[in-house]
């Protein structure tokens, strides 16, 4: 077999300083000192080069592995990073607590069946307290298996200086990993363990941390989760376009799942959970998730695609924090209000009184949406509406009122 050789000179340039190493784990090189990051992974994968013979490989020397997902779920692929985006309090916690449940009993998380062997988790938090993510825990579907969850909260992570920035606390990340055989991780937020000197917008400052955790997450055959805010823009190409931060994050990941209000029915309860991003799969159907006060449920599936999403957004149907209550139509409201009083045998009452019965949102002026409905009122029921009696306003209970009144 014909072989190709790598050109190395002048990579000698720029590790004069540091000591030779022949080490292929850019970690080992970076922990030595004296280089970048960036120069670590070069030399990583000189070095493995190297040890490889110094071929570029040929297609036919390679063979295909089949991808696995844990729990044969698309969203969640193995040796992977995935990234959940969405605003705050929209759900992306409960969500991450849903999945740790079903993964302690094995169960499908589309079914509910049990249909896999219990895995562990774990969830590393740096806003939350370890009583708040068990009473996330404890508002999943399912009830979890408690043993099989572990959990960094805020005040542990603060003490361990966990970090994906620096190399001690991306150590004892890794560690706590390995040590409790987790398979999905869940890191809330990763803004909060990159370091106050790293602009999650900047190309450069994130994509050495991307390729870290992504590097983690194949070397645990593990699930690595981010947590991600979405940005403020309101017509976008692809629902992608959301994620806040650098595209490198979006580009790193191989599965995003986005979570919008629920845009087909305005159910105020009601997540949509949708794959917007599958890099080895197709994209799994859009899951609908219900953040109850008391209990979350998963409600099934939905045909609601990413396209569908983009349409809602630049449509201005919903916005990145949330759906857009559709403004309800107060001649309506108040054109029913006045037959329903009407049909109790009720002829007047003051603007306050009504209000409160069939308008309690309502803003504006009574007297103005009174009045774009009194010819409406009187041709359909043959009363119409009095503001003013002589020259003055017409008072119930010395508050300003109106009185419905038979055409004569």
């Amino acid at each position: 077999m014909n072989e190709i050789t790598l050109d190395l000179s002048g990579f000698e340039e720029i590790t004069t300083t540091p000591p030779p190493t022949t080490s292929t784990s850019f970690l080992d090189i970076y922990d030595q000192g004296g280089r970048t990051l960036d120069e670590c992974v070069k030399l990583a994968e000189l070095n493995l080069a190297k040890k490889q013979g110094k071929r570029i490989l040929k297609a036919s020397d390679v063979s295909s592995v089949e991808r696995k997902f844990l729990n044969n779920d698309y969203r969640l692929p193995l040796g992977e990073v995935v990234v959940i985006a969405g605003a705050g309090s929209i759900g992306k916690g409960q969500l991450g607590c849903t999945y740790l449940s079903y993964l302690s009993q094995g169960r499908d998380i589309e079914s509910g069946l049990q249909k896999y062997a219990p895995c562990n988790s774990l969830f590393i938090s740096a806003e939350d307290k370890a009583s708040d993510i068990r009473a996330r825990l404890e508002r999943s579907p399912i009830a979890p298996n408690y043993d099989r969850i572990f959990i960094i909260d805020k005040l542990l992570s603060y003490e361990m200086a966990l970090s994906v920035s620096d190399e001690d606390g991306f150590n004892r990340i890794e560690n706590a990993i390995r040590e409790t055989g987790s398979k999905l991780i869940v890191l809330d937020p990763m803004q909060a363990f990159t370091g106050r000197d790293v602009d999650l917008s900047r190309t450069n400052h994130i994509r050495d941390i991307m390729h870290r955790i992504s590097a983690l997450a194949e070397r645990t055959d593990s699930v690595i989760v981010i947590f991600c805010h979405p940005n403020k823009r309101n017509q976008i190409v692809n629902l992608n376009d959301l994620v806040c931060g650098s595209a490198d994050i979006v580009s790193a990941a191989r599965s995003v799942l986005t979570i919008l209000p629920d845009f087909e029915n305005n159910d105020p309860e009601t997540r949509l959970v949708i794959h917007s991003k599958a890099n080895h799969s197709a994209p799994a159907k859009t899951l609908k998730f219900s953040v109850g006060k008391y209990k979350n449920q998963i409600l099934g599936l939905s045909d609601v695609t990413p396209a569908d999403a983009v349409d809602a957004i630049n449509a201005h149907k919903l916005s990145s924090k949330g759906s857009r209550k559709t403004a309800p139509n107060y001649n309506q409201l108040f054109l029913a209000g006045c037959k329903d009083l009407l049909s109790r045998g009720i002829y007047q009452s003051s603007f306050k009184d009504f209000l409160a019965a069939y308008a309690p949102d309502f803003g504006g002026k009574p007297s103005c949406t009174f009045g774009d409905i009194n010819a409406t009122l009187e041709e359909q029921t043959g009363y119409f509406i009095q503001l003013l009696a002589g020259k003055s306003e017409v008072r119930i209970g010395g508050q300003r009122g109106f009185r419905l009144v038979l055409k004569q």
